[in-house]
């Protein structure tokens, strides 16, 4: 393919390379008994392939339930509408650890956005790496 000059229709490489600048995240889930609802949440992710592009969906979960609490679609990886699924999902429900297996660098904007509503600066973020 490289010789002749083509490539794949596919996301570039590397959309899950943390920044280095951005603080890391204890994890909470290790040995954690998840036994009521809105105990923990998960966040993620995903991208959605169409004939000309990408949609890319944010889902947040509730572990216990796995009721979906929130989600959103969009065209680019842009921050604002991961933010709007959070807001949306934290105006009807609140969590007591938020985790996320990749977006580790973008939960601390979520925390940011988060301290909007009072309860909120009680969660607790997770990430699905042990350091």
């Amino acid at each position: 393919m490289r010789e002749m000059g083509i490539a794949g229709i596919a996301p570039g490489p590397n959309v899950s390379k943390r920044n280095h600048q951005h603080r890391i995240y204890p994890y909470l889930l290790c040995g954690l008994v998840i036994d009521r609802p809105n105990h923990v949440w998960g966040i993620d992710i995903t991208y959605i392939r169409l004939q000309r592009g990408w949609l890319y969906l944010v889902v947040m979960i509730d572990w216990y339930s796995r009721y979906v609490v929130s989600w959103e679609l969009d065209q680019s990886l842009e921050i604002d509408f991961v933010l709007t699924a959070v807001k949306r999902a934290l105006h009807h429900y609140q969590p007591v650890i938020l985790n996320s297996d990749s977006l580790k660098e973008n939960l601390t904007l979520y925390k940011q956005n988060m301290v909007g509503t009072s309860p909120s600066s009680q969660i607790f973020i997770s990430t699905g790496y042990i350091k």
